[in-house]
């Protein structure tokens, strides 16, 4: 779901939306779980321990959809953009 996002996935509110050239993430903070799988995968990208907690400058836009891939929740998503 998270390459090429529906329009359910866009009607919804996200807590934030993070983005690059060429990227866009969205985070939802009421459906995160705090599985802690983003940030064990990358902490350069997501650390709780830092605000914003989402740095996208820390890996390319593929490692960081990589990682988003890991969330079990569904909290974090992403869209490539054109």
């Amino acid at each position: 779901m998270n390459e090429t996002m529906g329009e359910e996935t866009m009607e919804k509110k996200w807590t934030r939306i993070y983005e690059t050239d060429e990227i866009r993430v969205f985070w939802d903070a009421e459906a995160c779980t705090h599985a802690s799988e983003c940030w064990k995968a990358n902490i350069k990208v997501f650390d709780p321990r830092r605000k914003p907690w989402v740095d996208l400058t820390g890996a390319p836009a593929k490692e960081i959809a990589r990682v988003i891939d890991l969330c079990p929740s569904g909290a974090l998503a992403y869209e490539w953009k054109s």
